[in-house]
């Protein structure tokens, strides 16, 4: 049974197969009238699955999750069109990731 990963017990996420995961994001670079660029991102999210619904609990969006890409959907993301990026939009199966008690968000890694 997977230890609780719950706000009374700070936990970090494990995805996958002890491989680098992705995230999806956006990305954008804009320059203002002064010339000055301005650079943005942010991670997508989504509904999350069972076990990170217990890490997300609170906050304005409770229950969400970070939209994590499985290896396959890199490139669809990365250099697809925008039907491709959407269609490997989904939440991450839950049985291929573990709660890590005492780890937090900045030191994910895979199981």
């Amino acid at each position: 049974m997977s230890p609780s990963c719950d706000q009374a017990n700070p936990a970090g996420g494990e995805a996958g197969q002890k491989h680098p995961f992705g995230f999806a994001g956006l990305w954008d670079r804009s320059v203002r009238a002064d010339g000055t660029a301005v650079e943005s991102c942010a991670i997508i999210t989504m509904p999350g699955n069972d076990l990170m619904r217990q890490v997300h609990n609170t906050g304005n969006n409770p229950h969400r999750m970070p939209a994590i890409l499985a290896p396959a959907a890199h490139d669809a993301w990365l250099s697809g069109g925008a039907g491709e990026a959407r269609a490997v939009l989904g939440p991450y199966p839950q049985d291929v990731m573990a709660c890590v008690p005492g780890r937090y968000a900045s030191q994910l890694t895979e199981k």
